[in-house]
């Protein structure tokens, strides 16, 4: 297909690179996260199979990389030894029709058809090992007095476990689990909880801390690869899978309500500096310089692939485009 249309330069998601071309053209590769590296357990045996097959086929055939985080970047560097020449840090951005501010009347009307309380937190993920809920239901159970968490999220692998405990804190009155919701009634949640809590072990990027800063929700998620990145200093942070500094961190913060007040604000500002607009004038600039680096012609032409099925924070910043030091 490549040849017949003619393409300059071939545009690939993770692992969709095509390894033999009749024709040849520049090809540049988006690696959003290298989880079967980095927390290989996590997933089944088949998508470790990929990672080690499929992905280091994809990264030694592309010319160029994008990475979405600086934190991948390093790791492409390190685990994969890909020279820092080849890859370009491009931030993502917000996909959320999202407005911060004090939560609205249709805020209320979902928190109220979704039969969440009037003061709560949430957490926001696919529920399977690598969002680490077990960490925070853990946490949640350490102390009482914690506003009810509700947990947004589709049933991924292995999830069985990650639900019974789900389940027992809904009978305990601790938590709820809500499913997956729509990308509307995500944002309300956002702008209606105290907090947002994310203890994922691993992200190459991790968009709902991007999502929740941009609703105005104060976000409290792990110290781990790219979320310092993504939260900056209008986050906190705790240690990963530490269940009883969660605990204290969180209670902590719901103590001081001028302390959330003040993150609340940090937040806005700082995913204020994301936007997928800036990231796509970037890539650009990335595919641009591909093409002319391997064929100086006027007539620029790109062909993009994206897995199939692939999926966001619940199934699960472009700033600035620099080559990793």
């Amino acid at each position: 297909m490549a040849a017949e249309d003619d393409i300059d330069v071939f545009w690939g998601q993770n692992t969709v690179m095509p390894l033999r071309l009749i024709r040849p053209c520049r090809r540049v590769l988006t690696v959003h996260d290298v989880t079967g590296f980095v927390v290989p357990r996590t997933m089944e045996f088949a998508g470790r199979l990929y990672w080690n097959l499929d992905f280091r086929a994809a990264i030694r055939s592309a010319d160029a990389i994008i990475a979405v985080s600086r934190a991948t970047a390093r790791l492409l560097r390190r685990l994969l030894g890909v020279p820092p020449d080849r890859v370009t840090v491009i931030y993502e951005g917000c996909s959320l029709r999202l407005a911060a501010g004090t939560p609205s009347k249709v805020d209320g009307d979902v928190v109220s058809r979704l039969g969440v309380p009037s003061e709560f937190m949430l957490t926001v993920g696919t529920l399977e090992p690598r969002k680490d809920h077990a960490t925070l239901l853990e946490a949640i159970r350490q102390r009482s007095g914690f506003p009810p968490l509700m947990v947004a999220g589709a049933v991924g692998w292995n999830s069985r476990g990650i639900l019974s405990l789900v389940r027992e804190a809904e009978r305990d009155g601790r938590a709820r689990y809500l499913g997956r919701v729509s990308d509307e009634d995500l944002a309300s949640l956002y702008r209606a909880a105290r907090i947002m809590i994310y203890p994922s072990l691993y992200e190459g990027f991790g968009l709902p801390v991007l999502e929740a800063m941009a609703c105005g929700c104060p976000v409290l998620c792990s110290w781990s690869s790219s979320m310092p990145e993504v939260g900056g200093r209008a986050a906190c942070y705790f240690r990963s899978r530490d269940a009883l500094g969660l605990a204290d961190k969180l209670q902590e913060l719901l103590r001081d309500d001028s302390r959330l007040a003040e993150m609340k604000a940090k937040g806005i500002e700082q995913a204020a500096k994301f936007s997928f607009s800036s990231a796509a004038k970037q890539t650009l600039g990335v595919l641009h310089g591909s093409t002319q680096a391997h064929q100086p012609v006027e007539r620029r032409r790109c062909m993009s692939a994206r897995p199939a099925g692939q999926s966001g924070r619940q199934s699960d910043h472009g700033q600035s485009v620099t080559p990793v030091r």
